[in-house]
């Protein structure tokens, strides 16, 4: 018995949709009891700059474009195998610039759509992490720098409530300011969102995460461009 929510396959038919730029696009699928799925997918000409492609059995994988703004990497023995990481190079690009907005969370469909509503719809420059030791270290190499987190609720190493509780206790013995965290979710039940607030988050929003709340917290908090 699997648990979850049951929103991989949505996300990955809007995957498949946005790659090809086609409400029509689709995945399809071969199933055989007991010994598994083979999903498979069409990508139209033009969208994939560029192919490395490599022996199945090796653990490299070559990064390649999708999209100016997206480095994917992509293992290919036949078929293509999507691997991390949607949006990893934007922490890179801009570890040199001023960011107050930091994205914490380990999938790729989320940081996507985070980066997409932040960085092209309003302009804000966000920095990237995928686990919640990740976020913790580079607020506290960072102090005072974020003024506004999007903390994934489960993280693979430390999960979204451990982290929250540490940044709180930062915060606390350092005199710092507070920043706002908005704890994220794909889970709508009580506990999760109770869970969320106890270790400290301001907020909690449902996945997805519409564009109106995202550009009302960037407005509410004076976020600059």
């Amino acid at each position: 018995v699997h648990g979850g929510v049951g929103l991989g396959l949505m996300i990955c038919s809007q995957l498949v949709k946005e790659l090809n730029k086609d409400d029509n696009a689709s995945i399809r699928v071969e199933s055989q009891e007991g010994r598994g799925s083979s999903f498979q997918f069409e990508v139209a000409e033009g969208i994939i700059e560029q192919v490395h492609v490599i022996e199945e059995e090796s653990e490299t994988y070559e990064n390649i474009s999708l999209e100016p703004f997206v480095e994917q990497r992509i293992a290919s023995s036949g078929r293509f195998q999507i691997q991390k990481d949607f949006g990893f190079w934007i922490s890179r690009k801009n570890s040199k610039e001023e960011t107050s907005v930091l994205i914490a969370d380990d999938s790729q469909f989320n940081v996507r759509s985070l980066i997409q509503l932040l960085s092209r719809k309003l302009g804000v420059k966000t920095d990237v992490v995928y686990n919640g030791s990740e976020a913790y270290e580079i607020v506290k190499k960072n102090v005072e720098k974020y003024r506004l987190i999007f903390m994934d609720y489960d993280m693979p190493v430390m999960n979204g409530i451990r982290a929250i509780e540490l940044i709180r206790e930062l915060e606390n013995e350092k005199g710092l300011k507070r920043c706002y965290i908005a704890g994220c979710t794909a889970f709508v039940g009580e506990e999760q969102q109770n869970l969320l607030l106890s270790s400290g988050a301001d907020s909690v929003l449902t996945k997805p995460i519409a564009l109106g709340i995202v550009e009302k917290l960037v407005t509410d908090l004076q976020i600059r461009s």
